[in-house]
C-alpha cells in the first residue's frame, strides 16, 4: 500500500489536468447553447430549493449578475416580503445570523432604483 503522504507528493495536478479529468471536461459547455442549457438547468435547481437568508441573496446575486432582471426582480420583491421588524430581509425562521440577511441587499437597492425610473 502507498503512503497517502507520498501519493500527494508525486501527485501531478498537471498531469490531471491534461490528460482531461471526465468530471471537469464533463462541465466544459461545448458551444453557447449547451452554456444556455446548464444555466438553465442550475436556474431551475436553484428555483426549486427552499433558501436560507444568505441563500436567498446570493441566488439573487447571480441572477442579477447574469442579467436576468425579471427573476432578480422577483426575489429582490421576496426578499423585502419577508423581512423582519428590524430589516432584516429573507428571514423565513429564526436567523441568528446578524449579517446572512444583508446578502439580498444589492439586488434589493438596484431593483428599486429601477422600479422608480419605471
Amino acid at each position: 500500500m502507498q503512503n497517502r503522504r507520498n501519493f500527494i507528493k508525486s501527485f501531478s495536478a498537471g498531469a490531471f489536468f491534461a490528460a482531461g479529468s471526465p468530471v471537469l471536461s464533463s462541465c466544459k459547455p461545448q458551444n453557447a447553447s449547451n452554456d444556455k442549457k446548464l444555466t438553465d438547468k442550475v436556474k431551475t435547481a436553484m428555483l426549486s430549493m427552499q433558501r436560507a437568508s444568505w441563500e436567498q441573496g446570493v441566488a439573487a446575486q447571480a441572477l442579477l449578475e447574469s442579467g436576468d432582471y425579471e427573476l432578480t426582480y422577483l426575489f429582490a420583491k421576496e426578499a423585502v416580503l419577508r423581512q423582519t421588524d428590524e430589516g432584516r430581509l429573507s428571514v423565513l425562521y429564526t436567523d441568528n445570523g446578524v449579517t446572512d440577511p444583508a446578502a439580498s441587499g444589492e439586488a434589493v437597492l438596484k431593483m428599486a432604483k429601477n422600479e422608480k425610473r419605471q
